[in-house]
């Protein structure tokens, strides 16, 4: 019997002989996802070995496509390598069971793939991969696992993602990258939470420098606001010295250690310490 494949928009079709074992519809659409499944299933379980008339449906899909390389063929198949080449997953099953050594013509994709790189770099090129390295530290257990195998490469700290939210449904999230051993604190915090400049200029503290993306939070208490422009700046503060100056206290100890010397613009609240 004849099984047909067809397509809806050229109305357009082919015709495959396939004997009663055939198991799915008669009639199947070219573009129907399952199609290159159901033909080398075929070819596998009934013919046991290559289809010729049905490559060209088959070699659309490239997982199957892998698949049909190692069970059918038993070696690359050159013709579909484009479609393979195009999926991390299938590049992964080809090189591991057809190639078993490089793919130069699919690096560009595997590079891009953080645990696949990981496996080309360890398994295939036994090397560093520092074409790689920019997409491997997309994810954090993918580049301590290249870091560990590649005991040379200086060690770099893992980062996490701060959420800073509120209760805006229009507002976007602020998104902070803070060092995961050092950021001591809940990952999701209400920006207007009273704790917030407090925990970053802990964090601050503990990473020795300037954390530019934060000081927008930090420069709202006037404490905190004092103290990373001491520490950290180490001079006037500008974009902080409005909130600085509500507080009496605070704004005397700006003046005397970080402007070292009058701040007229205070002295209006200064003087209620009196």
């Amino acid at each position: 019997m004849n099984l047909i494949i067809y397509n809806s928009k050229t109305i357009k079709s082919k015709a495959l002989e396939v004997n009663d074992e055939w198991d799915y519809l008669n009639n199947i659409k070219e573009d129907d996802e399952c199609l290159p499944y159901y033909l080398y299933t075929y070819a596998k379980n009934i013919i046991k070995g290559r289809w010729l008339e049905a490559e060209e449906y088959i070699s659309k899909d490239p997982m199957i496509s892998s698949m049909y390389a190692e069970d059918i063929i038993r070696g690359r198949w050159p013709e579909a390598e484009e479609i393979i080449k195009k999926d991390p997953k299938s590049i992964f099953s080809y090189i591991l069971n057809i190639i078993g050594g490089r793919w130069p013509e699919a690096e560009e994709t595997i590079k891009k793939d953080p645990m696949l790189a990981v496996y080309y770099s360890t398994s295939i090129l036994k090397r560093r991969w520092p074409e790689a390295e920019e997409y491997i530290k997309l994810d954090n257990e993918q580049w301590e696992t290249y870091q560990y195998k590649f005991s040379n490469i200086k060690k770099e700290p893992l980062y996490i993602d701060l959420i800073i939210y509120n209760d805006d449904p229009n507002s976007t999230p602020k998104i902070l990258k803070v060092n995961q051993k050092l950021w001591d604190y809940h990952q999701y915090i209400r920006e207007d939470d009273e704790k917030l400049p407090l925990c970053l200029y802990c964090y601050v503290r503990d990473t020795k420098k300037r954390f530019p993306e934060a000081e927008k939070y930090i420069k709202l208490d006037p404490y905190w606001a004092y103290l990373y422009a001491l520490n950290f700046i180490k001079g006037r503060w500008p974009e902080a010295e409005p909130y600085i100056k509500l507080d009496p206290y605070w704004s005397y100890k700006y003046a005397i250690e970080v402007i070292k010397g009058r701040w007229p613009e205070a002295e209006n609240v200064l003087k209620t310490m009196a």
